[in-house]
């Protein structure tokens, strides 16, 4: 982070002398009424997102989670759940948070068009594990929009169907006959709306969500360039305020952090300054 700050820093273009404090300073600072991007490390920590949420709640800086709603960009969805109990993980974290009841709803943009897959075993080590995953009974607060539009296999239960009747990501569905599963094709990335946002809201972006041509991050990523993202959080600007911006994902390999990179997180975070303004 410290070699990201400094290139920052060092670019006339995009830097224009915002505050920047390290995360112990800002653990202290008194932050009510303000608006707040965090940069956090690579993929495989964003469910620290969710304890940052906690934070920016008790700073004052978001309001109670009925009021609150999280905008994620990513290349994976972030939902895996277990019906028998899940464990906090950066690929489960989304999902524990609306269990938690940390944010009214969520809003995940660009993700991997291959879709949520209740239906197929998969592979867990050297053994062929059942499908799991309840994501139906979420889908009154889960508005999904992948990079392209595509089909996810749910388990079904009929009390939820309303959920996805309903939703604004959901373009159409039908049932599978006799097995007790939907077909639900969501809408694309470039169909998102956001009716359904509250007043505040936190985006989070998993820099995976960017072609690695234009960034180098620790996962599979995904299609978007560096424009087409910035151009998708001015549109989350225009449906109303941002409150908090969170950004995690680029590789912690210091030969992968080529100036390419480092190029983009900080045309990103420049772009912050605009998205964060009352």
């Amino acid at each position: 982070m410290e070699k990201v700050i400094e290139f920052y820093r060092k670019s006339s273009s995009l830097y224009s002398g915002e505050k920047i404090i390290p995360w112990d300073e800002f653990l202290q600072a008194d932050l009510s009424g303000e608006s707040v991007a965090i940069l956090g490390r690579h993929s495989n920590f964003h469910h620290l997102d969710l304890s940052h949420i906690r934070i920016l709640r008790q700073k004052g800086v978001i309001p109670e989670p009925e009021n609150s709603t999280v905008v994620i960009f990513d290349w994976h969805a972030d939902l895996d759940n277990e019906p028998e109990g899940t464990e906090l993980t950066a690929g489960s974290w989304a999902y524990l948070g609306l269990e938690q009841n940390l944010y009214a709803n969520l809003y995940i943009v660009g993700t991997n068009p291959r879709g949520i897959d209740e239906i197929n075993p998969w592979q867990c080590g050297e053994e062929i594990c059942p499908p799991e995953g309840e994501i139906l009974k979420e889908m009154d607060r889960i508005f999904l929009y992948p990079a392209a539009s595509s089909y996810s296999r749910l388990k079904f239960f009929p009390e939820y169907e309303q959920f996805i009747a309903r939703n604004e990501s959901v373009a159409e569905y039908f049932l599978l006959k006799g097995d007790g599963f939907v077909e639900v094709r969501f809408k694309s990335m470039q169909e998102v709306g956001y009716q359904n946002r509250k007043e505040a809201v936190v985006v989070s972006i998993d820099l995976d969500v960017l072609r690695r041509s234009v960034i180098s991050t620790v996962c599979p990523q995904g299609i978007m360039e560096t424009d087409q993202l910035i151009s998708h959080l001015r549109k989350v600007k225009e449906s109303g305020p941002i409150n908090a911006l969170l950004v995690c994902g680029l590789t912690e390999e210091k030969e992968s952090q080529d100036e390419q990179s480092l190029y983009t997180l900080t045309k990103i975070l420049s772009e912050a300054r605009t998205l964060l303004e009352v």
